[in-house]
């Protein structure tokens, strides 16, 4: 027989992710040595192409843990209490299933364009900070090897993909602008971005709005520095965290490119001289 006053639940478990720890050793074309993991805190998913085969691409809105070294505590030490457990975003970050044999990841393009961006940022192009790599998912995540693959999935959609990690700065996609100044803008950032990447011998080849940003970063709650929140943190126990803004992040151009995921390398044949491309004239009625 129930009870007519049941004692109320400790708490309520969802099937979501909280937060999410990415450790060093993972790190991908960068090499640290006794670094203590990147904790993220998720605050939203912002796209699940989660299936069975194919990249399996996942985006979250998330806010990365702050250390006490870093110099964007300063301006906020008169208003948060000391020790406080503080998280600094937003950030995107995105998890998917690279082909391993495609151009893109056997060529390494996104961590050498990484590279080259930290000696000469170029504009239009937005790239990830850091980059992890966590194993093939056959084995990793499927637990099998390529003969157990089930037989009603078609052999031709079973590769050979790894399980890659990569965070950047979030911002609006071209979808979200809020003028025509800002599209139109945006587009011209596009063309930018473009020239940029042939620059270092690279095409895109994955052009589309999704993979078009704003340059601007637009909060609805301009007049809040920060917020707190109250949630279970990787300890399981009940914690407050302060969601701080981290610094904005200028590309160079109203709008520009991101995601790399199916880049090549422009062959040397395809090079051709500007200065000989015939002249186009445009006529207008």
């Amino acid at each position: 027989m129930p009870t007519t006053s049941p004692d109320p639940p400790q708490h309520l478990t969802f099937r979501e992710v909280n937060w999410i720890i990415l450790h060093e050793g993972k790190l991908h074309g960068q090499y640290l040595s006794n670094q203590a993991p990147t904790i993220f805190y998720v605050k939203h998913l912002i796209e699940d192409q989660g299936s069975l085969v194919g990249c399996c691409t996942r985006v979250w809105c998330v806010y990365q843990e702050v250390l006490n070294s870093d110099p964007l505590l300063d301006r906020y030490r008169n208003v948060l209490p000391a020790g406080s457990c503080v998280m600094k975003g937003p950030y995107a970050l995105k998890a998917y299933h690279a082909d391993m044999f495609s151009e893109a990841y056997e060529q390494d393009i996104l961590v050498k364009s990484m590279d080259l961006h930290r000696l000469k940022p170029f504009d239009g192009v937005l790239l990830p900070t850091r980059v992890w790599h966590f194993g093939e998912v056959l084995t990793l995540v499927r637990g099998l090897t390529q003969d157990q693959c089930p037989s009603t999935i078609p052999s031709d959609k079973i590769k050979d993909r790894q399980e890659v990690f990569t965070v950047s700065v979030l911002k609006r996609t071209l979808s979200q602008f809020e003028t025509v100044e800002e599209f139109y803008g945006a587009i011209i950032g596009v063309l930018q971005g473009i020239e940029s990447l042939e620059a270092i011998k690279i095409i895109h080849r994955d052009i589309s709005f999704g993979n078009i940003i704003l340059n601007k970063e637009v909060y609805c709650d301009t007049d809040r520095a920060f917020e707190w929140i109250n949630v279970y943190g990787v300890d399981s126990q009940r914690c407050s965290v302060a969601l701080i803004r981290r610094e904005p992040v200028d590309i160079g151009t109203c709008g520009g490119l991101h995601n790399l995921d199916m880049a090549a390398y422009i062959p040397e044949t395809a090079f051709i001289d500007k200065e000989e491309w015939p002249p186009i004239s445009v006529e207008v009625q």
